[in-house]
């Protein structure tokens, strides 16, 4: 990810306390891009969802009835 050039200035004793700094700076940063990333990638996902959600059509069983009009014949269901 691409961030604006931005700096820090960071004091050590030693050059391995220095490398020490950079190189957990470099693991923080790009832990917080794969964050953003998965954030945005679940947002995608929980609008996709939603969108879906939208769309199915949810059933739940029922008990059979012989004597339901919609298994007679010649019937005709009509809407509007």
């Amino acid at each position: 990810m691409n961030h604006p050039s931005q700096s820090l200035d960071v004091a050590t004793d030693t050059l391995e306390e220095l490398n020490d700094w950079v190189a957990k700076i470099r693991e923080v940063t790009q832990n917080a891009d794969a964050r953003m990333q998965e954030g945005k990638i679940m947002e995608r996902r929980k609008k996709i969802a939603l969108e879906l959600s939208e769309l199915v059509v949810y059933c739940r069983p029922v008990p059979f009835d012989e004597e339901s009009k919609w298994l007679r014949p010649n019937f005709c269901f009509r809407t509007g």
